[in-house]
């Protein structure tokens, strides 16, 4: 109860206008942060946040060319898309996280080498890691497809990772905080 109030509290107040400079579009940008921050620790979670920030403005130049003020979020990134981002959008976050290749094949060697690097705690790390393969093992492989067919491997495969990513936050979550009932 304490904790869920803190937050509440917290995102309360980083949520008025003026106190967040624009790093939270929506409330829903702010709480997926405060979900990964508590999933995966602040300092890891600050460093991706940054990084997404970096990457999605570059991307959204390279792909969307307009003032960004135009765009209903002028940020996009690998762990919160938003609701029916653009296959191209998705690609070219996966390549700069570097879990594409500019062929379209999907690197799952580095996927896995970044969830063994997201938390310290080791059943999280299993989670993410059985997550990626059961990933992998549903997604065919891209080679010899068209471009097309390749786009729609690499999202179905981004949409498997991060379903499966906030369930198992959840379960670490849960872990946590409520083991012992």
């Amino acid at each position: 109860m304490k904790y869920s109030l803190a937050l509440f509290l917290v995102a309360a107040l980083c949520l008025l206008p003026g106190l967040c400079l624009e790093v939270w579009k929506t409330t829903n940008d702010y709480i997926s942060f405060a979900v990964m921050k508590s999933c995966l620790g602040e300092e890891l979670t600050v460093q991706m946040e940054r990084k997404g920030i970096l990457l999605g403005q570059e991307c959204l130049q390279k792909l969307e060319p307009q003032p960004a003020s135009l765009n209903a979020r002028s940020r996009r990134n690998i762990l919160k898309m938003p609701p029916n981002p653009s296959v191209g959008l998705q690609m070219c976050n996966m390549k700069a996280w570097d879990m594409l290749s500019e062929d379209g094949t999907i690197l799952f060697e580095n996927v896995d080498s970044f969830f063994r690097n997201v938390s310290h705690d080791k059943t999280l790390q299993d989670d993410f890691l059985q997550l990626s393969l059961s990933c992998k093992t549903s997604s065919p492989p891209t080679t010899g497809l068209q471009e097309d067919q390749k786009h729609t491997v690499v999202v179905s495969y981004l949409s498997c990772l991060n379903k499966g990513g906030l369930k198992a936050c959840m379960d670490y979550e849960h872990r946590k905080y409520f083991n012992d009932l």
